[in-house]
């Protein structure tokens, strides 16, 4: 993940997705298009917890969303402390943090 591309932003909206799980794929659609809305106003940026297992399903999953970064396969740490303070225990899920208080925990919990 480019630390760059959150660093001057204020709300960081983080995306647990994965290939394998079937409600993500309908959530891509309008997913991409509230991105679109909230890109608008240069305080927001998005990025991707890819939860599957594979590298194969990781990289299908990007393709199906160009539009936003993503925290590097098998970066373990950086996803496991996402998913702890997220508390990503399902998919799809979408957690904001505020950049200034960092990422311990959510400024809105849960977005399905």
């Amino acid at each position: 993940m480019a630390t760059s591309s959150i660093a001057d932003k204020e709300f960081v909206g983080v995306i647990f997705s994965a290939q394998y799980c079937p409600p993500c794929h309908g959530f891509v659609e309008p997913l991409a298009a509230f991105y679109q809305e909230a890109k608008k106003d240069p305080r927001y940026e998005f990025i991707l917890v890819n939860c599957d297992k594979g590298e194969q399903e990781y990289n299908d999953t990007l393709k199906s969303m160009p539009w936003v970064s993503a925290v590097p396969y098998l970066a373990e740490e950086i996803i496991e402390k996402l998913e702890d303070a997220s508390d990503a225990s399902y998919l799809p899920k979408v957690a904001v943090f505020s950049v200034a208080k960092g990422f311990e925990r959510p400024v809105v919990y849960d977005i399905k």
